[in-house]
């Protein structure tokens, strides 16, 4: 018995190939779901917010809007000193400023790693951001009057 020898390289090379294709759909089929979802599962939780800053308190009171008086840029009074609004803000958590009082139902500030006699007095803008104060000096005085 002859078999024809191209016939049957054809008929093998076709079921190979057949062979082939199915287990590449197979793969596809089965793996392929399982490894996509696995890697959106990581890529969407390491894009959550840690647990640390989701669980900061809010210690303070944030106001509805300013005050007008600071809107005004009228000084806060503070141990018989006047100090004067910027016309900025910095960031701060409430754990890392220290309430000092109140002035004009305002809650004034000062940071927790500044000392007497202060640099700088805060009111709260909004969440995170405080509003800085600082004392007029007379050289700021003069440079006024010069202008």
């Amino acid at each position: 018995m002859i078999m024809n020898h191209e016939y049957f390289s054809d008929e093998h090379q076709l079921s190979f190939l057949r062979k082939q294709e199915s287990s590449v759909f197979d793969f596809k089929r089965r793996w392929f779901p399982a490894f996509a979802g696995m890697t959106l599962c990581l890529i969407v939780s390491g894009c959550l917010p840690t647990s640390k800053s989701v669980d900061v308190p809010q210690i303070y009171k944030t106001p509805a809007e300013e005050a007008q008086w600071i809107r005004k840029g009228e000084p806060l009074i503070y141990q018989d000193q006047q100090w004067y609004p910027a016309d900025a803000t910095e960031n701060f958590m409430d754990t890392e400023v220290i309430k000092l009082g109140e002035y004009q139902d305002a809650a004034f500030f000062a940071s927790k790693e500044d000392v007497e006699p202060y640099d700088r007095l805060y009111t709260k803008f909004s969440r995170n951001r405080y509003r800085y104060y600082k004392l007029k000096s007379e050289s700021d005085d003069q440079d006024h009057l010069r202008q």
